[in-house]
């Protein structure tokens, strides 16, 4: 009976030592992937200097990675707001801040602003959400912007 008592609990826990253990994978840790992110198809920069906004959005490519990442009903919400957002931060700097150049980039990598006294700003889009907006003063670093909020931050960061 004894025997019985410790035989049980010993192939139970046999048993259940014996389960398949999938190995773990190491996770990507490319910039890139911080965001979910697909990488950009292309290496190319864009210079910037003097008070600049620039709005940027996936290329092609990633686009197509990207929706094919996720639902569809999801991926056209997210261009629907992006595409929204951007649109109402374009008129609202145009009308209130006229001197700021917009510029509108989708086949680059990387953003470079230089600023007075040779100090320069590089910003790797692929460390990015694929949609979003940049301000530069042409003396302070550029910020990324909320553009839900694009009244508040932009008039912060420029006065």
């Amino acid at each position: 009976m004894l025997l019985r008592l410790i035989t049980f609990p010993l192939l139970v826990l046999l048993a259940s030592c014996n389960s398949t253990v999938k190995p773990q994978q190491t996770p990507d840790k490319s910039p890139a992937t911080a965001t979910g992110k697909p990488p950009a198809t292309t290496n190319d920069t864009l210079r910037f200097s003097g008070r600049t906004a620039v709005f940027f959005q996936p290329d092609s490519l990633q686009l197509l990675r990207i929706r094919e990442k996720i639902p569809p009903a999801q991926a056209a919400s997210g261009e629907h707001e992006a595409f929204y957002q951007m649109r109402y931060s374009k008129i609202y700097l145009g009308t209130s801040w006229p001197d700021v150049v917009i510029r509108d980039v989708r086949d680059v990598r990387y953003l470079l602003f230089e600023a007075g006294g040779g100090k320069q700003f590089m910003i790797d889009l692929n460390t990015q959400d694929p949609y979003g907006l940049f301000v530069f003063d042409g003396k302070q670093p550029p910020r990324l912007m909320d553009m839900t909020n694009v009244e508040t931050y932009v008039t912060d960061y420029f006065k």
